[in-house]
């Protein structure tokens, strides 16, 4: 899982400029009393292996889900067709953010994993941030029991 974080991060860190902080998602968003000690906007990172098959004791394929949540501090910020063009435009920036994530990861593979594949796409509003939370899934093989 070391090197699928390492690889996924530093693919989002050298094809998504304006990310400001790349991270393991450790609830910083969730958790925090005043303001989560973060650079927006951010992508936090998490690995999760919902299905494991085993080749045999020590080898297996394994079928990741990446889940990748791009947060903005959008405070003050408008997108309605009466706000003047230019503030308008700076506000709907986030959305090419988003879009960059996408078009950095999907269809990304390395040697230890298979092709990633966008598989859901969602957003909220998390403690007064918007998080967009896209996850992406993989397959690698397993030897670290070897």
């Amino acid at each position: 899982m070391t090197d699928l974080f390492i690889a996924v991060s530093d693919r989002l860190k050298s094809e998504v400029p304006a990310l400001k902080w790349i991270d393991a998602d450790d609830g910083e968003l969730e958790n925090f009393e005043s303001r989560p000690a973060l650079a927006f906007p951010c992508a936090l990172i998490d690995i999760q292996l919902p299905n494991c098959e085993d080749y045999n004791t020590v080898h297996q394929l394994c079928h990741a889900l990446i889940r990748v949540r791009v947060a903005f501090d959008t405070t003050g910020e408008r997108t309605s067709a009466q706000t003047p063009a230019a503030a308008r435009q700076r506000s709907l920036e986030k959305y090419a953010v988003v879009d960059g994530v996408y078009k950095a990861l999907q269809g990304f593979c390395a040697d230890a994993f298979t092709e990633l594949s966008r598989k859901t796409s969602a957003s909220a509003l998390v403690r007064g941030y918007k998080v967009y939370d896209i996850t992406f899934e993989t397959t690698f093989e397993d030897e670290t029991a070897l």
